[in-house]
């Protein structure tokens, strides 16, 4: 269970990151 839990929140970590790095990519491109 305790690795699940660990599994689960490394994947909302790169989530997270990754949804940073879209909103990102979406303002350069919109506003370039």
């Amino acid at each position: 269970m305790n690795r699940i839990q660990t599994l689960l929140s490394l994947a909302k970590e790169e989530l997270s990151a990754a949804e940073i790095l879209l909103e990102n990519t979406l303002y350069l491109a919109l506003f370039r």
